[in-house]
């Protein structure tokens, strides 16, 4: 299993894993499956994600660290769609939780409707 590691514009670097046992407890905790988890778009759910995908370094990885490390993150220039591209779904791919190319075909169906609601506007 691999990490998903970003470079902040500080130079700091931040690993992000999501083991089973760590699924286990967010299926456990939240009552829903991983996956489903996953696409739950709300601001508690971030968090939580990346509260769990942060454990691998640190067990007591709490949600005020999870927080803070978000709140660091927007300041650093991250939009909450990338948060979950960049972070969220990467880490799910490199944890084994779905293919490259599932995460890809995703990505482009994305793209391909915000092309079409542009062309809307």
């Amino acid at each position: 299993m691999n990490n998903v590691i970003i470079t902040l514009k500080n130079g700091e670097e931040i690993s992000f894993k999501l083991r089973s046992q760590d699924c286990m407890n967010l299926e456990r905790i939240n009552k829903v499956r991983t996956l489903d988890y996953l696409q739950d778009y709300s601001i508690t759910a971030v968090i939580n994600m990346l509260r769990f995908m942060r454990k691998h370094e640190n067990e007591q990885f709490s949600e005020n660290n999870a927080c803070e490390l978000y709140d660091k993150l927007i300041a650093d220039g991250y939009y909450l769609e990338d948060i979950f591209d960049k972070i969220i779904y990467e880490t799910a791919v490199a944890s084994g939780l779905f293919k490259k190319e599932d995460l890809e075909a995703m990505r482009e169906k994305k793209k391909n409707k915000k092309m079409e609601l542009e062309k809307e506007v």
